[in-house]
């Protein structure tokens, strides 16, 4: 039935799918990372132009960032977070050493935005300034969505991070804006972070790959090599490493026929036809009855395997979808 010239084509087949995504998948996250530490810088200059268009006075509004903790170790995908704040002036005691002036937060900027007194002239250009930052902020929000799906789905945990990640420094240089230089940081941090996620990702997209090289191989040893036999195989959209699609290689359930025992004409020793339900389909009489349970939950753990490796494809393609993410891989037929 299968002969070794298939077994090592679909193996190489394979093989080639899963080298060019795993480098596709990790050009891409690149790409992501960068996109977002793009955002978070874009947001920092923001904060510094809507403040230079207000007057420095009670209502004024501001963008501010906070972190989930003080320490590097407390940060999450998120930080700093980008929250719109507006100035009040608070009466304080003679033995206060506070400054005059606190912050509340303002879930609508624009409707608690003054319009009135010294305020007039710069309203419609604040107003105007807060709408880029909301869709940024919006950008931002879809993108650590997105992110935070896939470290669930590939079952990312921080105890994967490296040690080596820069630290946040409270302590900043004398005059230096220190929301601005704790947020610099966070996004400093957060940009290696996501990396690492990414690389992990990465890896255990491959490994889900690996793993399901292996159990074809385990499928194909379990079954009598007869008509009627199920195995795994996996198909190309394209023989051009550049027309691979995200989800090559596809792994197919298959069931082989001899077309001889129906038809005595027949030129054709032997025929795969997909299998949609390759349970129902395993046959578990005459030669077959021996090893059914075995090859049934082989089939069982394949097909949770594929199930994953879909879930988090779905989401890789969601995310390049996202930030309009094209392949910048040469083309290897113009080499």
């Amino acid at each position: 039935m299968e002969g070794v010239k298939i077994k090592s084509r679909q193996r190489e087949i394979a093989a080639q799918a899963n080298s060019y995504n795993y480098t596709q998948n990790l050009d891409c996250f690149q790409f992501v990372a960068e996109q977002i530490t793009k955002i978070n810088y874009k947001l920092l200059e923001l904060r510094d132009d809507l403040q230079s268009i207000q007057p420095q006075i009670e209502g004024s509004i501001t963008l501010t960032f906070n972190n989930c903790g003080m320490g590097s170790h407390k940060l999450c995908g998120g930080c700093p977070h980008p929250v719109f704040k507006k100035w009040t002036k608070t009466k304080l005691k003679k033995t206060s050493t506070k400054k005059e002036g606190n912050v509340s937060i303002v879930k609508n900027p624009k409707h608690s935005l003054l319009k009135t007194g010294a305020f007039e002239d710069c309203y419609l250009e604040s107003k105007s300034k807060i709408d880029e930052i909301n869709k940024l902020v919006d950008e931002r929000g879809r993108l650590l969505k997105l992110v935070g799906a896939l470290k669930k789905s590939s079952k990312y945990t921080s105890a994967e991070a490296s040690h080596s990640l820069p630290t946040i420094n409270r302590d900043l240089r004398e005059g230096e804006d220190k929301q601005r230089g704790i947020a610099k940081q966070s996004i400093e941090y957060n940009y290696e972070l996501n990396l690492i996620i990414f690389q992990f990702i990465t890896d255990h997209i491959s490994s889900i790959n690996s793993k399901l090289f292996d159990m074809r191989e385990e499928l194909r040893v379990i079954q009598p090599k007869l008509d009627g036999s199920i195995s795994l195989l996996f198909n190309n959209c394209s023989k051009e490493d550049h027309k691979l699609c995200g989800g090559c290689p596809h792994p197919v359930f298959v069931k082989w026929v001899n077309p001889q025992l129906r038809k005595a004409r027949s030129k054709i020793d032997w025929a795969p036809s997909i299998s949609k339900n390759p349970k129902k389909d395993l046959k578990k009489t005459g030669v077959f009855e021996e090893r059914y349970d075995e090859s049934r939950l082989k089939i069982d753990e394949i097909n949770s395997l594929i199930s994953e490796r879909s879930r988090i494809l779905k989401l890789v393609g969601s995310l390049k979808k996202a930030v309009h993410y094209t392949s910048d891989l040469p083309d290897p037929s113009e080499s």
